[in-house]
Formats: C-alpha cells, structure tokens, sequence
C-alpha cells in the first residue's frame, strides 16, 4: 500500500481526528505520512494546515524539497490570516528565494525576472519553477500586514523597506514608527534601526544625541550591529566625545559577537594602534578571520600587513591581493600590479603588471592610469608611446595626483607626445610639489637656477621644500648651492655637511662631489684617505665615472687600490647599465660585460 493509500479513510472524518493523526505520524518522524495528513487538512482551507504543509515544503520533510510550492500554501495560509504566514511571506519577498541545492545548476535555465526554471525532466518535476525571486513590492505588502498584527520581524522589515524606499516611498516618519514599535517589544534590532535613522544612515533629520542613544541601548542588548556603529561614533568623536579606547572595546565586542565589518576594523585598529597598543600578530589574526569570511577589504589589508610587517611576505601577500583583485577591488588590482611589477612575491611581469594597472584604471583610479602612463612612456610592459603617456597622465593629473602632474610635466618640457610648452610644464610642477611630490620640488628649484638670470632665492627654497619631504637630490643641490656660495645666508660648512649626509644615504653625487672636494682641497682641507672613502661610497651608489675611476687605480697599481674582485664586480654592473667607460674598460682586459673576470 502506497503512503496515501489510507487517505480514503480519512476523508469523511473530521478535521481533529486527522489533526490527531498528523501529529502522532510526526511523533514518529513518519514525516511522508504525516505530510499527506496535513494536505487533507489544508486542501479543505485549514490556514495552519496550509502553513505546516508549507514549511514541509521549504525544507523538504516528507516531501520534494520546492520553495515555489511551499510559497504557494504560505499564500494560501496567509490569505486565511495566519499572521506567521503573512510574516512569512514578507521575509520570502523580501529576500528571495533560490533553488534548493540539491538542484544541479545544468538543468536550469534563469529567467528575465530573477527566477529559476527547471529544463527537462525537472521541468516535469517542478513547473512552476525552482526559485521565488525578490520582490520589495510584494514584501512590502505582506510586511504591512503581519507588521499592524504585531509580528516584531515583520515590523522591523516594514521599517527597513520605509527607511530605504525597498518597495515603498521613502517615509521617515513611517520607518520610524515601526523601528519604535520593535523596539517597546524589547527587540534590540528596533533601536539599532533608531539609532541608524537618527545617525543619518537612511533619511530625515540627524540627531546624533538620540542616535547615541538608540545604538547604546541595542549595544546593551549585545547587538553586534549597534556595537560596531557606536564604536565607531566614538572614534570618529561624533555625538560623543572621541574616545579611540571605547571605540577599540565596543568594536572588539562587536569582532567577538562575529560580526564581519568589525573583524576587519579590529584588525585596522591593531594595525594602527588605534585605541589599542599596535600588535601586528593580533592585526593578522583578525584581518585573515575576516578575509576568510570573504571580505573584500580585510584582504587588501591582509596583503598590505604582510609586505609591511617584519618579515616581509610579499609571496603570501600577493595571494590576498589576487583573491580581492578577481572581486573586483581597485586597490588590490593596483597592489597585485605593483608587485609584477617589482617582481616581489609572484615572478617579474610588467606585461601582467600593465594588465592589472589598467583593471583598476578601468574603475577610475588615478594612481593606476599615472602608472599606465609611466609605463607608456618608459616602454616598460607595453609599447613606448609619448601620446598614450599623455593621455594616461592627463586625466589622472586633473584629478590631482601629485606624480602624474609631474610626470605630465616632464612631457611637456620635453615636448613628448604632445606640443613642448615650458609654462604649462611649470604649472604642473608647482602643482605636483604641492601636493608633496619630493621630484617637483628639485625641477622648480633646477629650473629657477638655471635662467637668465638665476634665481637662486627661489631655487634654495624648491630645495629645501624638496629636502623636507627625503629628497636626497634635493639635498645635494641645496648643499651644493651653499658650499658654491649662492645660497641664501650661505653656509659652507653646512653645505658640506648635506652633502655627506645624502651620500652616507646613498646618494652617488653626493659621494663623488665629496671624492673632487677632498681631493682638490676645495673648502675642504685636502684628505686623499677620505677622498678614497667617497669615491669608493659613490662606486658602490652605481656612479659608473667612480667606478672606472677604481679600475684605473687597479690598473695603474695604486696603493688605494681596491680590491680587484670588488672592482671587477663594480665595473660589470656598470657596463651592463651601459656605461661606455666601463664597457672599454672591460674590454681592454679581454672580457665581455655578462661574462665573470677572473680577479688580476
């Protein structure tokens, strides 16, 4: 006998002897037959019959698992004003619903409305559809009715929908008060609703005073939505005074409760130290807990951590940078282009470099078309092209970033790709050293010393701008002006001194104008021992005259000699880079730049 061959028993009973039935069959989890009841029941109208069969259908107990025909007998169940179905039916809509996931994608097909239809044989099975998709309209409808009979979900969704115009017309003073109506139930998502409201977060005037005080009261309920926003009022110092250890203890609280935004601003605070001591350990932890649970800016941080922190990790780095760049996110397609560019952490790529630069362009960075440009114009991952240089440059420059504008104008000083103009090249570097590029503020101070007349005022000024913000070519001019005696308030002592601190800092012309200075005796006392110092500083910086200057002490068996394995390692690198010295040099003793020379 099939599962419903003993329905006909059941016909002419009436409704609570088979209710009786239905749930001694559930008792025993004979949920097949138990669903069969509960269709007699609900076929003849019982709304709560009609709501139980529903929910069999939702979840597939005792039945084909089909969220379409569990929303058709929640319908049924709500038209016969059963509010938990009218509740029901408002979170359906409200949310949508996809197909079960027992159902293979390969024999659906999607529809224009969001819906999901079954091909084939589970076309037969299921004909109505697979998926129930989202409706604010409809939800609206059955959220207002469940709301006025008191179902707090209902209530709190109607106020959603009010505040976002989900469905509705934006209506403050409605969202309002179904936010209040929850929240005198005691429901903390209903004050957290106010707070949000009174903050600002949907319409109507903010009251932060009250929106403090909503979100303190659902944050006492321990809602981690209410932590995280209040937490952040007091980091931000709004509504309240600022308070960055507050802020640090409520956002944690809200991390612990599992809340994904909070996970990732705990892992910020920590990484900044903000309210907390800075623990990079504590920030990694609670970056990659949010990055696993998939969020997108806990990755780039993640990343970032991990080529700053000591030891840096570019390799796992770039993994986090990969997963939030397929995303979508600009700022991790820049950082995975810089790193193929660099080739730290993934192999030497300028090609794929150039690749992920122009994703995150494609989304309106500037610092990613500054870097097209650069590489446009320096033929690095792409073809050299001046006028595509330009065309990257522009836009990113007119947004007001500092090293497309100076770039932009080195372009048009030279004349490359567009038409040479020295006023609008000026203009621009005026532009990029305000913003703070270090590069534009030693051009302006080259080009103010190098007019007819010179005007070395200004010049000394752009230098000691650019020497501020750790150029240290900056600082080689500005000493360079003093120890030549056309700064202002000159200095030569000190001008001696900016030079040996740029070249103690790697700055080859600073090491070889030390080298002429102490070996002429040039306002400096002559000291061939410290000269012999800055030459090999300048060598070692890559300056290629340097180094040919020590392989001709080598050559000539000068007792300063260096020793030759150095040298020759020195004058390869500088023959390699193209130093034509060096390549004679190199000649001369038989080998080729690439090949190892054997030490003289």
């Amino acid at each position: 006998m099939t599962p419903w061959g003993f329905l006909p028993l059941f016909l002419r009973q009436d409704a609570r002897a088979i209710r009786k039935r239905a749930d001694n069959e559930d008792r025993q989890e004979n949920f097949v037959k138990s669903a069969a009841l509960w269709r007699v029941l609900a076929e003849r109208g019982d709304p709560e019959a009609c709501h139980v069969l529903a929910e069999r259908y939702e979840i597939g107990r005792g039945v084909i698992q089909n969220v379409v025909e569990a929303t058709r007998w929640f319908h049924k169940a709500a038209d016969g004003g059963l509010v938990l179905a009218q509740a029901k039916l408002g979170d359906i809509y409200f949310h949508g619903r996809s197909a079960p996931a027992s159902v293979s994608p390969e024999g659906t097909v999607s529809e224009e409305d969001g819906s999901v239809k079954a091909a084939g044989l589970l076309g037969r099975l299921f004909p109505a559809g697979l998926s129930v998709p989202q409706d604010y309209s409809e939800a609206a409808k059955w959220n207002l009715l469940a709301a006025e009979a008191g179902d707090t979900h209902s209530q709190l969704r109607r106020a959603y929908q009010c505040a976002s115009g989900l469905g509705v017309d934006k209506d403050y003073a409605e969202a309002k008060r179904w936010f209040a109506a929850a929240a005198e139930k005691g429901h903390d998502g209903g004050a957290f609703g106010l707070g949000i409201l009174y903050g600002g977060g949907h319409v109507g005037e903010v009251d932060l005073g009250e929106a403090v005080s909503w979100l303190q009261r659902a944050a006492d309920g321990g809602n981690s939505g209410a932590l995280l926003s209040l937490g952040t009022l007091y980091w931000r110092g709004e509504g309240v005074a600022k308070d960055d250890q507050r802020a640090a203890d409520l956002i944690a609280r809200a991390a612990d409760g599992g809340n994904l935004e909070a996970m990732y601003m705990r892992g910020q605070f920590y990484r900044s130290g903000v309210g907390v001591p800075a623990d990079f350990a504590a920030a990694e932890t609670w970056l990659k807990r949010a990055a696993a649970r998939g969020h997108v800016k806990a990755m780039v941080s993640a990343g970032g951590l991990l080529i700053e922190r000591p030891p840096s990790d570019p390799a796992s780095a770039s993994i986090y940078f990969r997963q939030a760049a397929d995303l979508g996110d600009a700022e991790a397609q820049f950082a995975l282009g810089h790193l193929y560019l660099s080739g730290r952490g993934v192999p030497y790529d300028p090609g794929a470099a150039a690749q992920w630069f122009q994703r995150a362009a494609d989304q309106g960075m500037a610092a990613a078309y500054e870097r097209l440009g650069a590489m446009h114009s320096d033929g690095i991952g792409v073809p050299q092209d001046y006028e595509a240089a330009a065309d990257w440059f522009y836009p990113a420059a007119g947004s007001g970033n500092p090293a497309a504008q100076y770039h932009l104008g080195l372009i048009l000083e030279a004349g490359l790709g567009v038409r040479q103009d020295f006023d609008a090249a000026e203009t621009w570097f005026q532009k990029a050293a305000a913003g703070g590029n270090a590069e534009a503020c030693v051009k302006l101070g080259s080009i103010h010393a190098q007019r007819r007349p010179p005007d070395y005022a200004v010049a000394c000024e752009w230098f000691e701008k650019g020497a501020a913000l750790g150029s240290l070519d900056a600082a080689y001019d500005l000493g360079l002006l003093h120890i030549q005696g056309l700064a202002i308030l000159c200095d030569q002592a000190k001008g001696v001194r900016m030079l040996e601190d740029a070249a103690d800092k790697g700055n080859q012309r600073a090491a070889w104008t030390l080298h002429h200075l102490f070996a002429e005796g040039n306002v400096v006392e002559a000291d061939l021992a410290v000269a012999q110092h800055w030459l090999v500083q300048a060598a070692v910086a890559g300056s290629g005259d340097a180094i040919c200057k020590l392989a001709a002490q080598l050559e000539a068996d000068d007792p300063s000699a260096q020793p030759s394995e150095q040298v020759m390692g020195l004058l390869l690198q500088a023959a390699e880079a193209g130093h034509r010295a060096a390549q004679d040099h190199l000649s001369r003793l038989g080998v080729e730049p690439g090949q190892k020379a054997s030490p003289t």
